[in-house]
């Protein structure tokens, strides 16, 4: 939706409303057009201000649904996170059986090549 949806929802069924007030006045006059009708019109602004009011509730509920899920994603997160530490405990962070659980062993080498130990 565009960014400001509220002010252009409101702007447009503000010239709805008017749209129709001006055919309830004009619709009188001499060689009107017969398609212009006031109560097409006015259906139009009921029917977007429904979809509209039932589009609120359901962004409040879907917000409330999202914060529960950020809650629980993070919650969980956290845990596999720990998870993930106790088998690296368990197997070494370098062992090649830790891809079995999904995750990768750490490297070996560093950047310039293998790690040596300095003789003392």
């Amino acid at each position: 939706m565009p960014v400001d949806e509220k002010k252009l929802f409101s702007e447009f069924t503000t010239q709805l409303e008017d749209a129709a007030d001006g055919v309830a006045i004009h619709s009188s006059d001499v060689n009107f057009p017969p398609a212009v009708k006031e109560s097409d019109i006015r259906n139009w602004e009921a029917d977007i201000s429904a979809k509209r009011e039932a589009y609120d509730k359901a962004k409040v509920i879907s917000d409330g649904l999202h914060d529960a899920y950020e809650k629980v994603f993070k919650e969980y997160q956290a845990k596999f996170s720990s998870v993930c530490t106790s088998l690296y405990g368990f197997h070494g962070k370098q062992n090649p059986i830790v891809a079995d659980y999904g995750l990768k062993p750490y490297k070996k080498t560093g950047k310039t090549g293998p790690r040596v130990k300095k003789a003392n």
